[in-house]
């Protein structure tokens, strides 16, 4: 009876787990990956140091030092080398606004837009799409390069 009931035990997680892989994107995986590992090596030199074998629990848990710390850093820095990733452009290109018309396309205006209107369109669309609010960072970005282009270079 124990063993029908770890079986089915295991079958369920496997079929949780098969749920969360179907449907988390790449990222959602790696960190549930770094997370297990991390877990599974914690565990590992817990159990180590409770069974005596306090030598080899040591040995794993500064070999996890750096391994973590890595993972840490490489978690608060943003990925710069992946364009259509990280930044939202899908063609990973980098296109510049180069006329008027397209700044004010951009933001959403009129020609005849005044200094006023481009900073209510710019302050309105950056309240929907600041990176800081999960918005994107390519299309804050041309928010950003259009409203420059319009009030120094273009306007």
């Amino acid at each position: 009876m124990p063993y029908i009931m770890l079986m089915m035990g295991i079958a369920v997680a496997l079929y949780a787990l098969y749920r969360f892989f179907s449907k988390a994107n790449p990222h959602q995986i790696a960190v549930f990956l770094k997370s297990a590992l991390s877990m599974l090596l914690l565990c590992g030199s817990l159990f180590l140091a409770l069974t005596g074998r306090v030598g080899a629990a040591m040995a794993i848990a500064a070999a996890l030092i750096p391994v973590l710390a890595g993972w840490r850093s490489a978690a608060k820095q943003p990925n710069i080398n992946d364009g259509s990733h990280r930044s939202g452009n899908p063609s990973g290109t980098t296109d510049t606004i180069k006329t008027r018309a397209e700044a004010l396309e951009v933001l959403g205006l009129a020609a005849d837009a005044t200094e006023a209107d481009i900073h209510d369109a710019y302050r309105t669309l950056m309240k929907k799409i600041h990176p800081d609010h999960g918005g994107n960072d390519y299309l804050a970005g041309k928010i950003n390069e259009a409203r420059n282009f319009l009030l120094k270079d273009g306007g």
